[in-house]
């Protein structure tokens, strides 16, 4: 997902982990380059809310959807990419049981699963092996 907003909210952007979100600048916009579900809040982005406004009223967006509310926004990547792993009806059936405990249904609980154990892995953490 590509966001294009006007250069001074470049500082929005600049504190995520460079190497999850990607922020660039092209004459005079930022582009902010979003692999994964994001919220802002105004709050954190130390904007009033007549500025809030104003930023979310300039963003150009690509390749995902936004849900703007008075004080946050949402930008949610499209997901367009199919992965296909095969498991033994055993591993199955605990994958499920896993998703069920979690309130999640199978597809959510794979997906999270994984993202959270390739950034721990790429952030340095334990090798479960």
């Amino acid at each position: 997902m590509e966001i294009r907003a006007p250069i001074k909210y470049k500082y929005v952007f600049e504190k995520l982990p460079p190497k999850f979100f990607q922020v660039k600048e092209a004459g005079d916009e930022v582009i902010f380059i979003c692999r994964f579900p994001l919220s802002i809040s105004r709050h954190v982005a130390k904007l009033s809310p007549r500025e809030f406004a104003s930023f979310l009223g300039k963003l150009k967006v690509s390749g995902g959807s936004v849900i703007r509310s008075r004080d946050s926004v949402t930008f949610n990547p499209y997901m367009r990419k199919t992965l296909t792993v095969k498991v033994t009806e055993g591993m199955l059936a605990l994958l499920r049981e896993a998703a069920e405990k979690r309130g999640q249904n199978l597809r959510t609980y794979c997906r999270n699963t994984l993202l959270n154990a390739a950034i721990r892995d790429l952030e340095g953490g334990e090798n479960d092996g």
